[in-house]
């Protein structure tokens, strides 16, 4: 059966760290060492380290408070420092197509981070319909909150680091963009 694919606008944040070091935290679950992510499984990845297939835990927020923790694998490929992408590689009982991305873009030091995602239900037009109306706004409530996380967590490491310069002050051309970013 055909399925209906909803794109969910994309949001983004702008972090006060160098891109190189976004792209290493963001990209920190490939470690053929370690995994530091326990949301995330690696189960298999290319001999070259820019493609793995990985099982992502993300907590998923219902109504009344409730949580669901929403298992998904993904096919994820890297474009160092560039971007990141995420596939559903085949359907499952929640998704039909599941397609997400992460660009990073350099920002005079700091880093613009996007995430953009593209979805579909089972179901046909019974699936587009459920889509629209419930799931769009919870993965749009779900991008939000994943990049706050992220943008702390990289703006936490970035102040420890000495490879990479941690930025001072928010460029002129920025200020009008400071709403969401972390404290200066």
């Amino acid at each position: 059966m055909p399925v209906i694919s909803i794109a969910v606008p994309s949001e983004s944040v702008l972090i006060r760290a160098d891109r190189r070091l976004s792209f290493e935290l963001l990209s920190a679950f490939r470690s053929l060492r370690s995994n530091p992510v326990r949301s995330i499984r690696v189960l298999e990845r290319d001999d070259d380290n820019n493609r793995v297939l990985a099982e992502f835990s993300s907590p998923v927020h219902l109504p009344f408070g409730k949580t669901l923790t929403l298992r998904t694998i993904e096919s994820v490929k890297f474009f160092e420092p560039e971007r990141i992408e995420f596939v559903l590689p085949k359907p499952s009982w929640t998704f039909a197509v599941l397609e997400d991305r992460f660009t990073l873009e350099d920002v005079e030091g700091w880093t613009r981070l996007r995430y953009e995602s593209r979805f579909a239900l089972p179901g046909w037009i019974f699936g587009w319909v459920v889509g629209k109306l419930v799931v769009q706004r919870m993965v749009k409530q779900h991008m939000r909150e994943h990049l706050a996380e992220l943008r702390e967590k990289i703006e936490t490491r970035a102040k420890r680091s000495r490879v990479y310069r941690f930025p001072q002050d928010i460029p002129l051309e920025l200020r009008h963009e400071q709403v969401g970013i972390a404290s200066l």
